[in-house]
């Protein structure tokens, strides 16, 4: 994460480095170490923890994901895993996901990437939070959770996670 953000910085990015911090179940303490603050803090990233979750595991963790929606005070949020190396500044990213005056944006207001087999990657996306959207989301997976756990993998593959997948979708694995 340092280096992603000194190559963004480097590049003269424009946008506010913000990394969400969970601590671990297992963990004693309940924030960071006062030198990774200090160091977070000489790189100018700022430092928003979120809940621990009961349990961690890799579903959890992909769904934590989205608190991005709670950060309100942003237009848009760009979510970089921790592993995802920028080669240089994204700003254009947010340049054509805010329309001009009398134009209309180039992207949609949510823009996620698909993987190799799966219609979505949980490494990089863009959304744009919106009071209450978090909740809703966690009410939806809930409710999903619920209805659905009989089911192989605890997913209906064709509804999803609520949106049935139907032309003019366009997804298919490679």
């Amino acid at each position: 994460m340092l280096v992603a953000t000194y190559i963004l910085q480097h590049d003269a990015t424009q946008a506010d480095i913000v990394v969400l911090v969970q601590m671990d179940t297992k963990a004693s303490a309940t924030v960071l170490a006062d030198d990774d603050l200090r160091l977070l803090s000489a790189y100018q990233i700022q430092v928003i923890y979120i809940p621990t979750p009961a349990t961690q595991n890799f579903y959890t963790a992909q769904f934590e994901k989205f608190r991005i929606l709670d950060l309100v005070q942003y237009s848009r949020v760009l979510y970089m895993d921790s592993d995802v190396m920028p080669l240089h500044r994204l700003d254009y990213l947010f340049d054509c996901s805010e329309p001009l005056p009398g134009e209309s944006a180039k992207l949609r207001d949510n823009v996620v990437f698909p993987g190799i087999t799966e219609p979505a990657t949980g490494g990089l996306f863009l959304l744009t939070p919106r009071p209450g959207e978090y909740d809703q989301i966690q009410r939806i997976v809930s409710e999903r959770e619920r209805t659905q756990v009989d089911l192989p993998e605890h997913i209906n593959r064709i509804q999803g996670w609520g949106h049935t997948i139907i032309p003019p979708d366009r997804w298919k694995t490679r």
